[in-house]
């Protein structure tokens, strides 16, 4: 099989909302390659969570084009879930996590939806990657009675579990301290070395840019700069 190169492609894309005339995004032109660590960055409100949204096919371009996995997205009504469900994780600043479920329950939340049911045995993948997160040994904790660092750690395990060739974060270190925030980052490093995956993150902090394989610098809803 033939490998693909872009995991996305946005070809002139524009995005408003609603009850905003101006755009959020405007003429966004970018591919996102297989196995890398791309990040999104500039000062708030210059469209980076919208732009992260539409790579994650959470939201829906008013105009222009998107391609996943080599396929034109019609955004016309169809139901996108389960594309994102097979091929996209997601992290955010907050972690997300319900309270009133151990840490393996969380982890194991979005392969039970996937699978249509509810069970509790962890693969060779899975027990793979949590070893490299650390967090083996805190399956049987609920949140609350982890550090910060660890429930991102968690989080960044419920967005893998189904093997996804994507995962797309939003300020995924924001609340952290800068280790752990390069902590997350190496992580991420280790995953797409290990598993193939591909990362997209938007972040504030530049510091953690520098391993980056591409930044992508946004300013008034446009692109301004691409750094590889």
């Amino acid at each position: 099989m033939k490998s693909i190169l872009n995991i996305v492609l946005l070809q002139n894309v524009y995005k408003k909302y609603p009850d905003s005339r101006d755009w959020v995004i405007k003429d966004i032109s970018i591919n996102i390659e297989e196995k890398k660590l791309i990040f999104i960055c500039g000062p708030s409100g210059v469209g980076k969570s919208t732009l992260l949204h539409i790579i994650g096919l959470m939201d829906v371009a008013n105009e222009g084009n998107v391609y996943f996995l080599g396929e034109k997205i019609m955004f016309d009504g169809k139901d996108l879930s389960k594309l994102r469900l097979e091929n996209v994780g997601f992290m955010f600043q907050y972690h997300y996590l319900i309270e009133n479920l151990t840490v393996k329950e969380n982890i194991l939340l979005p392969l039970w939806v996937k699978n249509k049911k509810v069970f509790f045995e962890l693969n060779d993948y899975i027990n793979q990657y949590l070893t490299i997160l650390d967090i083996e040994k805190l399956l049987d904790r609920f949140p609350y009675e982890l550090s910060g660092g660890e429930q991102q750690r968690v989080a960044l395990a419920r967005a893998l579990v189904n093997n996804p060739k994507l995962v797309v974060a939003d300020e995924p270190t924001g609340n952290l301290d800068q280790e752990n925030a390069k902590k997350i980052v190496t992580l991420m490093k280790d995953f797409i070395e290990k598993f193939d995956m591909t990362f997209v993150v938007a972040t504030h902090n530049l510091e953690l840019t520098k391993f980056a394989d591409k930044v992508i610098n946004l300013k008034d809803g446009k692109i301004v700069s691409i750094q590889v």
